[in-house]
C-alpha cells in the first residue's frame, strides 16, 4: 500500500513511501499508516549526473513510534554517490507516528527513491 509520495524541490528524484507492516499486527485494530511530514530534498550527486546515470534506490526503514527513522539501509544501490544521497536524505526525515488502536507503533517500510534525469 502506497502511503505518500513525495517530489523532491530538484524535479529529477521522486519518493514512494511503501508501509510493509506495523509492529504489533491484529487483524481486528485499527490501523493509521505513519505519514511523512518533513522530507527533506534529495540531489543526484555530481558524478552520477556528469555520467548521466539514473535508476531507483530501495531502502528498508523502520518510523518509530517517536516519528524518526530508525535502521535504515540500502538494499538494491545505484552506485556512483547515490546510495549515499539517498540515504543520508532518508535519515533527516520525520514522519507522524504510525498508530495501531490509538498508542503510536513502529511501523516497517520501503522507500523507493527514483533519480531520474530531465
Amino acid at each position: 500500500m502506497r502511503i505518500a509520495t513525495t517530489e523532491a524541490t530538484e524535479p529529477d528524484v521522486a519518493v514512494n513511501l511503501l508501509m510493509l507492516r506495523t509492529s504489533v499486527d491484529h487483524p481486528r485494530a485499527r490501523r493509521t499508516p505513519a505519514d511523512s511530514c518533513a522530507c527533506p530534498s534529495i540531489q543526484h550527486s555530481d558524478e552520477a549526473r556528469i555520467a548521466k546515470y539514473q535508476g531507483t534506490a530501495v531502502l528498508p526503514i523502520q518510523v518509530g513510534s517517536d516519528g524518526l527513522v530508525h535502521n535504515a539501509r540500502v538494499i538494491q544501490g545505484l552506485r556512483l554517490g547515490l546510495d549515499e544521497q539517498a540515504l543520508a536524505a532518508v535519515e533527516r526525515w520525520r514522519f507522524k507516528s504510525g498508530m495501531q488502536d490509538e498508542p503510536p507503533v513502529i511501523v516497517l517500510a520501503n522507500i523507493e527513491v527514483n533519480f531520474r534525469l530531465l
